[in-house]
């Protein structure tokens, strides 16, 4: 009995220790995206082009088109955050290549068709600000901005509020 729990215990440990390695290529990807993401918040818009860049190439080698899709609709998400219009034809490319229902409501929510952004698969903390805007009732908007938590999501949503229904600079 004794052998049996110490050859339990050897198995219990060896496969508590092969915890899987992240791929270098995801790795590559998330680094860059997030030196993009900074530089590009910070006004560094020139030196933010290069990181996106690089995170993009990382995601081709790993062939993985939902993750690319999804970096595309965060940058489209950080111009729409700061008013910018945003060319969106390497995610409609991607879009036809492998749809992804959630991708394809994100990008609805942020190019302001919110007829077509379906609830459920836009990320929860835009669950209350979606509906406000769909009401078009603005107070309600605002309310529900100031009640998400995330910053970047927070001002993610105002540019969406400005941008489609009301430009009031107290927001």
């Amino acid at each position: 009995m004794r052998k049996y729990l110490i050859l339990v215990l050897l198995v219990f440990i060896c496969a508590c220790g092969s915890t899987q390695q992240l791929p270098d290529w995801k790795d590559v990807a998330f680094r860059n995206f997030e030196n993009y993401k900074t530089n590009f918040l910070n006004g560094k818009e020139g030196e933010s082009e290069p990181h996106f860049n690089k995170a993009k190439q990382a995601l081709s080698d790993g062939n993985d088109l939902n993750l690319l899709a999804k970096i595309y609709l965060t940058k489209y998400a950080l111009h729409t955050a700061t008013l910018e219009d945003f060319d969106d034809s390497e995610f409609v490319r991607m879009n036809k290549l492998q749809p992804g229902e959630s991708n394809l409501a994100y990008y609805n929510f942020l190019k302001g068709n919110f007829a077509a952004a379906e609830d459920n698969l836009l990320p929860s903390n835009y669950s209350g600000f979606i509906k406000a805007v769909r009401s078009k009732d603005i107070a309600k908007a605002v309310g529900e901005i100031k009640s998400i938590s995330d910053p970047l999501s927070r001002l993610i949503a105002c540019g969406i509020l400005v941008k489609y229904l009301s430009y009031d600079e107290k927001i």
